[in-house]
């Protein structure tokens, strides 16, 4: 600027105003020192971290029966909680497969004795209760009924409920393929029509979504697929419904001695905006009395009971549950203790290696994370284990329980199974492994000195294994005791006289 004819005050205020903040453009560069400095610790960060697991892997290839008996013993662990977890997680913890569930409710006929047992309502009573209730937006009915499908192959039995042209709409799911039944075709005039749950429609027919529309033998009579509902319905009854069929109610209702006096069936309804579960349930109650005032001869003593569907569903397989959730959390906890004390034995046999990577310069926080990383390493393979111990776990605990555990259908590993799956890995790693890994490390330095007369630190060693062991026994003997009580309940049971 000045060889261009500027004095040198001008020149100067010039090149300050072209050039900028001066304050800002060291902060720029200091900001980007720093985040080279980060990034390049980051790098070496994760490149001793991979050393870490490739070092763990080799160091647990070269002890096969340790790795063997320690992987076992993980994967029964987080198995046995993961395939626990899976039902609980599917009954108890995942949303209702349907439209707004906090408005839908479960209606049962009862007796004025027992009002809580839940029982079945008759199709007269029915009727009077859809007409006279005010609570609900909309009530409909249905029955059990297995059906026999009859293909190309052997018969195959199905699980199967009839239901009124109203129960879809109350729980408000949208079939998959097709559509669900419609308001008259639930008459003995209309088209025989079926709709299949989508695990029959997988198992049955293969998924073909050309069984829409074709008519197929049940029960010995040509019925026409109309419809298949999504993957992740249930219906909320306990046992797995595998087709619908309509409920044709007129020639019960046309017999007067069957109208009032044969109950079968079940309702489902849906609430008001701004109408409670209790609200509804009292209404129900007088119109059950003025029922019972109105047919003395077959109402006298029959009532009605309400629920939430999912208290409904859930029923009284909370409990069980949940206890059976604990004890596999103590037998985690007891792998745990079993992968720990083996883990501070070797431990102690590896510590002139220890000493000698001291000797190298490795500080103490190295070692740990070195022993750290293996825990998890071992955890994450026994882990990956257990998952599939926890498929076919949860397969043979639906299959055992039957018909009385709700929405099996829906049990299974899914995306949170497999999250809590990472997080029990990863909490197991760090339990079983950080203890021997802080034993191991504390005054491995003396262990070069003292390689000739024995190994050092006997007496901290001695106590840590005490304490593992007297946790273990002692979950060990929880876990007996409950066990032992649940035999003995069950002997009990099958002693009482029917």
């Amino acid at each position: 600027l000045v060889e261009h004819g500027m004095s040198d005050g001008d020149a100067r205020r010039e090149a300050v105003r072209e050039f900028g903040d001066l304050e800002y453009t060291k902060r720029y560069c200091l900001a980007e020192d720093a985040m080279g400095t980060r990034e390049e610790r980051r790098t070496d960060l994760l490149a001793e971290l991979w050393q870490d697991v490739t070092h763990s892997w080799r160091t647990l290839r070269r002890a096969p029966a340790f790795t063997a008996v320690a992987l076992i013993t993980i994967a029964l662990g987080v198995g046995a909680n993961l395939a626990i977890f899976s039902v609980v997680n599917a009954v108890l913890l995942r949303d209702l497969p349907f439209r707004d569930p906090d408005a839908v409710v479960r209606l049962w006929g009862a007796h004025t004795n027992k009002p809580t047992e839940p029982g079945q309502i008759s199709p007269a009573d029915f009727i009077d209760f859809r007409s006279r209730q005010h609570s609900l937006a909309s009530l409909g009915a249905f029955a059990y009924g297995s059906t026999i499908y009859v293909g190309q192959g052997d018969p195959v039995l199905l699980g199967g409920l009839r239901v009124d042209a109203t129960v879809f709409n109350v729980l408000g799911v949208r079939p998959m393929l097709g559509r669900t039944f419609a308001v008259g075709e639930d008459s003995a005039a209309a088209q025989p029509t079926i709709v299949l749950a989508y695990g029959a429609w997988r198992r049955v027919f293969g998924g073909d979504s050309s069984v829409v529309g074709k008519a197929l033998t049940f029960n010995g009579r040509s019925r026409t697929v109309i419809g298949v509902l999504p993957p992740g319905f249930a219906f909320p009854t306990a046992g797995n419904a595998e087709v619908f069929l309509p409920l044709d109610l007129t020639p019960i209702l046309n017999d007067a001695n069957r109208a009032r006096k044969y109950h079968f069936l079940g309702a489902v309804g849906r609430l008001r905006p701004g109408v409670s579960v209790a609200q509804s349930r009292s209404e129900m109650v007088g119109i059950a009395r003025q029922l019972e005032r109105e047919y003395p001869q077959a109402n006298t003593g029959i009532t009605v009971n309400m629920l939430g569907v999912r208290d409904a569903v859930v029923g009284d397989t909370r409990p069980p549950l949940l206890v059976l959730l604990g004890a596999s959390v103590l037998v985690l906890l007891i792998a745990c203790a079993n992968v720990a004390g083996m883990l501070l034995s070797r431990a102690v046999s590896r510590r002139h290696e220890l000493a000698v990577r001291v000797a190298l310069g490795a500080g103490r926080w190295r070692l740990v994370r070195q022993m750290l990383v293996e825990s998890l390493v071992l955890a994450l393979l026994g882990g990956t284990a257990g998952v599939a111990l926890a498929v076919w776990g949860s397969r043979a605990l639906v299959a055992s329980a039957g018909a009385k555990l709700p929405l099996a259908s829906r049990v299974g590993v899914d995306a949170r199974v497999l999250g809590v799956a990472v997080a029990v890995t990863v909490a197991c790693g760090v339990v079983f492994g950080l203890v021997p890994a802080l034993a191991a490390s504390r005054g491995v330095h003396l262990a070069l000195k003292d390689a000739g007369r024995g190994s050092s630190g006997g007496v901290s060693r001695h106590r840590l294994r005490t304490v593992l062991v007297t946790g273990q026994l002692a979950l060990a003997v929880v876990l007996l005791v409950g066990a032992g009580l649940l035999v003995r309940s069950l002997i009990h049971l099958q002693r009482i006289d029917l």
